[in-house]
């Protein structure tokens, strides 16, 4: 099985790549978008001035052209787009334009406006005509593309530059999520293979006592042996039970809702067994909070030399034992036992797994103490 670290890595180049390559489609479609917007907005100034320098400029009947009103747009013609208006033979107004002679024929011929697009410039031609509405020149309006193309690369440069900020803080990302996910789980992982491995090696207990029992059995030991199988299952289904109920708390959420802690404590104890309670009320979900009290109590019935009371107040089930008390901390591990234990190890493991998965705590001195909150 690949381990964790490689696992990892693996989850971290995968997300990794398709973050940086969303990132950089992205920003190639931002940089597209800004060039379409410069090329536009360069396209609407020509077609704007080609317009006005049409409505302003005029041919009279003995084909005179007048340039009056245009002269006195000097801020409107005097700028970045260059306005010429020429016949095929003169320049009657503005600057020589790129190829203009050829540029004029043409739209004359087609009627129809024409861009061109240069490498460093580009124009907008339209027809205008005489007073007899015959096509006489055309109208030109040219533009340098030199800032504005360097503009847009500029814009381009700086939206790759935050492309690659973001794709580097992705990476980063990517490596600190995919490692604390595979960390938990392998976490999961390692704590299921020694769930399982205690369990076939605490069930082979049972298992080797049935089979001796079934080998030795003498027909005059019938009953005592029928005691014995019923005493061997008995256990084994007890630890049985409680696998199904760690798998239950590892593969699903506790179901919530209102329960009198004091009056499921009650149910729990054997006659004779004293309790000191008060009215209580905790969001828990009863059947996993009944597993617990009650694998508390057998854990001082069998470990504690019987149960001396119980209380219950605020949340909060102690349980006090005529024992010695705990002798050490990692008897909360799954499967730890002490040598003579008759137990599986798993009780007081589910306890603290069940009290953890509500948002309480097991606690083991100065008394065994159940703390589930909302009490």
């Amino acid at each position: 099985m690949t381990d964790a670290g490689q696992l990892s890595r693996r989850i971290a180049a995968t997300t990794a790549i398709a973050w940086a390559a969303g990132v950089l489609l992205l920003a190639c479609l931002c940089i597209g978008l800004a060039h379409r917007s410069f090329d536009r907005e360069v396209d609407g100034r020509l077609l704007s001035h080609a317009l006005a320098a049409y409505g302003l400029g005029w041919w009279d009947a003995e084909g005179e052209f007048h340039d009056e009103l245009l002269l006195l747009e000097d801020d409107l013609f005097g700028g970045a787009v260059q306005v010429t208006i020429a016949t095929p033979d003169a320049v009657m107004f503005g600057p020589s334009a790129p190829g203009h002679a050829a540029l004029v024929e043409e739209v004359m011929q087609t009627l129809e406006g024409v861009w061109v697009h240069g490498p460093h410039h580009r124009s907008f031609a339209m027809a205008t005509y005489d007073d007899v509405d015959q096509p006489i020149g055309a109208v030109i309006a040219t533009m340098s593309t030199g800032p504005m193309r360097q503009a847009s690369i500029e814009l381009g440069g700086m939206i790759l530059a935050v492309a690659f900020a973001f794709i580097l803080a992705g990476l980063v990302f990517s490596r600190i999520l995919s490692a604390r996910v595979l960390a938990a789980f392998q976490a999961n992982m390692d704590e299921r293979e020694r769930i399982l491995a205690g369990a076939a090696h605490e069930l082979r207990t049972p298992v080797a006592t049935l089979l001796a029992i079934v080998d030795s059995s003498e027909p005059e030991r019938a009953e005592e042996a029928l005691a014995e199988v019923r005493q061997t299952a008995t256990a084994a289904a007890g630890m049985v039970d409680r696998l199904l109920t760690w798998s239950r708390l590892v593969r699903s959420e506790p179901v919530l809702e209102p329960v009198r802690l004091d009056l499921l404590v009650e149910l729990c104890l054997e006659e004779g067994e004293p309790l000191e309670a008060e009215s209580t009320v905790v969001r828990a979900d009863p059947r996993l909070v009944e597993v617990a009290v009650r694998n508390l109590l057998e854990n001082a019935r069998i470990h504690g030399v019987g149960v001396a009371r119980v209380r219950v107040a605020a949340g909060r089930v102690e349980v006090f034992d005529n024992g010695p008390g705990m002798p050490r901390d990692d008897v909360l591990a799954p499967f730890c036992k002490g040598q003579d234990s008759p137990g599986t190890g798993l009780g007081l493991a589910l306890v603290q797994r069940i009290a953890e998965r509500h948002g309480g705590a097991l606690e083991l001195r100065p008394v065994v103490t159940l703390r589930l909150p909302g009490g």
